[in-house]
């Protein structure tokens, strides 16, 4: 603009080339070691500058004696308005160029109040040299036309360094109040975690790129690390990259030497070898006066110290003290049913992946008549005994054995044996005759003789049910069956138990085990026995389709497990790799089958999500990995529709998700995959949605913002979509507010693709509306 007002076309010229020549160099020089591709980047740059001042000069040139003489800011304002229309145009396209697809983008860009200011304080600072040049001429024609020039100069000098001050006034204020906004979220998550409402491994998850993001925030840095020390060579980091170029290669931590850099130490002791801390490189010009402030850098230390230090305390002496409390009687030192789950879980574990050789049988033993002791040295002689057979049991020789107890006068026995149950059961009902036989503990241990005798109910792993709760409530229903056989008028509900010749003679028909559930499900393959719900995916402002979720049952019963339910499927074929091929098999067919109707009923590259078993993505499963299964029955354009949703990412399946991502697939996870995610796992592969159960969504206290928000940051990527599991009656607006765009009902189901689509063509997907993703929450 100023060039416009006092000089030539031929002079403004060279001055522009020379300008950008300089600026080619100096940038490029420091960028080319960490991006190839700098010289293309900064040379489409300098293009779209010269092509904008190129705009200011030609407006301003011809009214330049509006501006001399009437001394009329509007041609400056012109300029400045019309050049950032032509800036605006082209960064539309470029985004065209390169296929980003932002709904209402250039209308979005066009009203940012920054950009405005930008234009109209460029104009006004045109337009004050213009008019400090004009009254000095005024005052004194006589003046020498060198000093004149010099005023002029030292006034445009004086508004820049003012604007640059006043930029750098409006940077520390910015980082200032994100600290403060930063300070005020660690204090609630502080809370939550004291409180036990927030899961610890969750937040550690989440600690170390909020740290990061934090660092690009604050100090406009383009690259952070944080780093966690655990000592003894274990470490944690997360580099977090926000470049000012789209197509920018992705850096590794050794390219961060390559930047001008920092290390803010989040250790107290200054002089310990312990690297917790961010290390920050490569920030734009405001950003290096804020890394020369030393409060905001104390600041910003501590709540990185308390960001990335407050989710270890989980692992203190404390939470260990916690932890006895919880597992063990508090009276007696007996474990508790909490114990007994965890033991429960990890036999469990080992029976699924050895079917042939392991069983598991839970059994419950209730002391009879057990009111009568309660109290005092008696209650705890009965319970001692008990303990004391079962686990001196001489039957139960080469077997493994757990107890637990449960008030009042229960006993909770976790046995793993053989591969034939029936001899488990048969060892277990040895127990208890030989406990009612020789149980009474005598009288000179007690003064008086305490008799003690017990019913029994029992219950097999992957015959009568899968779930610890299915287990117990077997086994509960069989003590109460005993107990009316051994004394009828001591149960109340004796008539409601249905008493089988099997029960009196102690025997049972077990009509499956691990391996007759395998032979079963790989003989009705293919068949009409595999009944499938399917869901819309919703968009949660205005109801359209976005994606059918898919889920496959099983009509059988299997003890009192229903596999007509697609997640009671789901928990069966997610037990044992084998299990899960042939279950993966059937749910590809199932999923072939709903991509061909979705195409024959509109036409649309509709996306599928269908949850998949995630024991295939361990490095044990071998030959049976998920993408040796998934690749030869799609296609490419079936893959690029199919979206694979995992429950769970164990160590080590990151190498088949990377598989599964180069292979063209899609992968979801749950918000429950976010705490057990290994951070190595999460690289290589993007999150294409992050599922959030009901619970989480319309649970008691309403919307869990502070657990989405760490999921999001411990797991989400750019591009991410939030989709929610809620019913009609949720509030769609507060689910948008928090970046939960999509919404699913469990309760809205259908078998027939043409049922869960409709009739109306009204459910067809934006062009943006696949391109909705998580980072505004992640700027926020």
């Amino acid at each position: 603009m100023l060039a416009g007002l006092y000089l030539d076309s031929w002079l403004t010229l060279d001055l522009f080339i020379i300008a950008l020549l300089i600026k080619m160099l100096a940038t490029t020089t420091r960028r080319l070691q960490a991006d190839p591709n700098a010289r293309f980047h900064v040379l489409i740059e300098a293009w779209m500058s010269a092509a904008v001042g190129l705009v200011a000069y030609v407006i301003v040139s011809p009214l330049a004696a509006t501006v001399s003489y009437n001394r009329s800011p509007w041609p400056m304002v012109l300029a400045g308005l019309a050049a950032m229309a032509l800036g605006l145009g082209f960064n539309a396209t470029q985004r065209w160029v390169n296929a980003i697809r932002r709904p209402w983008a250039l209308l979005v860009d066009a009203t940012d109040s920054r950009r405005l200011i930008v234009a109209l304080a460029s104009a006004g600072l045109a337009w004050i040299v213009a008019w400090a040049d004009t009254t000095m001429r005024s005052l004194n024609e006589a003046r020498p036309e060198l000093e004149v020039e010099l005023s002029g100069l030292g006034v445009f000098v004086g508004g820049w360094l003012l604007l640059w001050c006043a930029s750098i006034w409006m940077w520390r204020r910015d980082a200032k109040r994100t600290l403060t906004l930063w300070g005020e979220h660690q204090a609630q998550i502080v809370v939550r975690l004291a409180g036990g409402s927030l899961s610890n491994e969750l937040a550690r998850r989440a600690a170390l790129p909020t740290v990061a993001r934090m660092a690009i925030a604050i100090f406009g840095a383009t690259h952070a690390m944080s780093v966690v020390d655990y000592g003894g060579g274990r470490m944690n980091t997360c580099l977090v990259t926000r470049d000012r170029y789209e197509s920018a290669p992705l850096l590794d931590a050794t390219a961060l030497q390559a930047f001008p850099h920092m290390h803010v130490n989040c250790y107290p002791n200054p002089g310990a070898l312990n690297m917790t801390g961010v290390t920050i490189a490569s920030w734009l010009w405001p950003g290096w006066f804020i890394t020369r402030s030393p409060v905001i850098l104390a600041q910003f230390s501590n709540l990185a110290a308390l960001t990335l230090v407050m989710p270890m305390l989980g692992d203190s002496e404390s939470s260990e003290e916690k932890s006895f409390d919880s597992l063990f009687d508090p009276i007696h030192r007996w474990p508790t049913l909490a114990a007994f789950e965890q033991a429960v879980h990890r036999m469990q574990v080992r029976a699924d992946a050895n079917p042939h050789s392991d069983s598991l049988v839970i059994a419950v033993l209730a002391i009879d008549e057990f009111g009568a002791l309660n109290g005092g040295r008696f209650e705890q002689a009965a319970i001692a005994q008990v303990a004391r057979l079962t686990m001196g049991h001489e039957e139960f020789a080469g077997h493994d054995l757990f107890i637990a107890y449960e008030a009042p006068g229960r006993i909770w026995v976790a046995m793993a044996g053989g591969p034939i149950v029936r001899n488990g059961i048969a060892l277990l009902r040895g127990l208890q005759q030989k406990i009612n036989d020789h149980g009474s503990v005598p009288a000179h241990r007690l003064d008086v003789e305490v008799h003690v005798s017990i019913s029994m109910g029992y219950a097999a792993h992957q015959v009568d049910d899968f779930t610890l709760q299915g287990l117990m409530g077997t086994a509960e229903t069989r003590l109460a069956t005993d107990m009316s056989n051994r004394n009828p008028f001591m149960v109340d509900s004796f008539i409601t138990y249905d008493i089988r010749p099997e029960d009196i003679i102690g025997e049972t028909e077990m009509p499956f085990t691990a391996v007759d559930v395998l032979q079963q499900l790989t003989q009705e393959q293919g068949s009409a026995e595999f009944p499938m719900e399917i869901r819309r995916v919703e968009d949660a402002s205005v109801g359209t389709v976005q994606a059918l979720m898919i889920d496959v049952g099983w009509n059988r019963v299997i003890g009192n497990v229903h596999l007509s339910h697609p997640d009671d499927f789901a928990m069966l074929i997610n037990r044992q790799p084998e299990l899960a091929a042939v279950g993966t098999q059937i749910v590809i067919g199932r999923l072939v089958e709903v991509l061909e109707q979705v195409e024959q009923h509109c036409s649309s590259k509709l996306p599928i999500v269908l949850p998949l078993p995630s024991v295939l993505l361990e490095p044990d499963a071998g030959h049976l990995a998920l993408p040796n299964l998934l690749s030869p029955r799609l296609d490419r354009s079936q893959s690029a529709r199919t979206v694979v949703l995992i429950n769970s990412i164990a160590r080590g399946s990151g190498q088949a998700l990377r598989v599964l991502a180069d292979r063209g697939l899609n992968i979801a996870v749950t918000a429950a995959a976010a705490a057990e995610a290994d951070p190595e796992d999460l690289l290589g592969w993007s999150r294409w949605a992050i599922l959030f159960p009901r619970g989480m969504l319309q649970g008691t206290a309403g919307i869990d913002a502070l657990t989405i928000q760490q999921t999001v940051t411990a797991i989400g990527c750019h591009g991410t979509r939030l989709i929610g599991q809620v019913d009609s009656y949720v509030d769609a607006r507060a689910l948008v507010r928090q970046g939960i765009t999509w919404i699913v009902n469990p309760d809205e189901k259908s078998d027939q693709v043409s049922a869960a689509l409709g009739d109306t063509t009204e459910w067809m997907q934006s062009p943006g509306a696949a391109t909705s993703s998580t980072s505004g929450l992640a700027s926020g």
